[in-house]
């Protein structure tokens, strides 16, 4: 059984891939307008 500490575990590094990459998404287009 996966408690939801362990999903967190397993989770937390690509949720930080993926906010980074957001953040880079996020900025680029801001700085096109």
């Amino acid at each position: 059984m996966i408690t939801a500490l362990d999903h967190i575990a397993i989770a937390v590094p690509d949720l930080e891939r993926a906010v980074a990459r957001f953040l880079e998404d996020f900025g680029s287009s801001a700085r096109r307008q």
